[in-house]
């Protein structure tokens, strides 16, 4: 009966922030957000999300990594009418996990990252140009298609405006313009 939950990757993490005094949290377990996810988010009537996923770097071995399952727990939540917001895994600095960063740097320090969660259309536009050269014109064309292709899936006008808000900020075009 919450309207916003902390989803965090691993179960360790779950399992100390509300001993620490943090409620409503809860764990995905291998980092993959899924559509069952979805539906219970949905069931039990939550509209808002805190992705704090981990920190690790690219698996040789192919696994996805935390930046990996953030941006597509991003896209999956935009595309099922749940805000998403966003503590960029790069923002735990050194330590691979939540509750690394909790144990270094206490739990008023995690809150101040929950409390300065950013948009996660905002943070994904972001996350998708810097796949791009944008410098180079059939680089910035390609990201435009795809950041227009992607905004067609999300169900909520505020963070279709957000995401293309975002992007032709950061490509220096006009927000109308990119929107056509």
């Amino acid at each position: 009966n919450q309207q916003t939950l902390l989803i965090l990757e691993g179960y360790p993490d779950a399992i100390l922030f509300p001993i620490m005094g943090l409620q409503n949290v809860v764990a995905v377990g291998q980092g993959k957000l899924s559509k069952t996810h979805i539906e219970g988010l949905n069931e039990f009537g939550v509209r808002n999300v805190i992705i704090s996923f981990d920190n690790d770097p690219p698996k040789e071995d192919g696994h996805i990594n935390g930046l990996e399952n953030t941006i597509g727990a991003v896209k999956l939540l935009l595309t099922n009418n749940i805000n998403p917001f966003v503590i960029d895994p790069s923002l735990l600095g050194e330590h691979k996990d939540p509750d690394e960063y909790v144990r270094a740097n206490g739990i008023d320090a995690y809150r101040l990252l929950m409390n300065n969660a950013e948009s996660g259309a905002k943070w994904l536009a972001r996350k998708i140009l810097a796949k791009y050269d944008i410098d180079v014109d059939l680089e910035r064309q390609k990201a435009i298609d795809d950041i227009g292709e992607l905004s067609t899936d999300f169900k909520s006008r505020i963070a279709i405006d957000d995401f293309i808000a975002e992007a032709a900020n950061a490509m220096s075009i006009d927000v109308a313009a990119l929107k056509e």
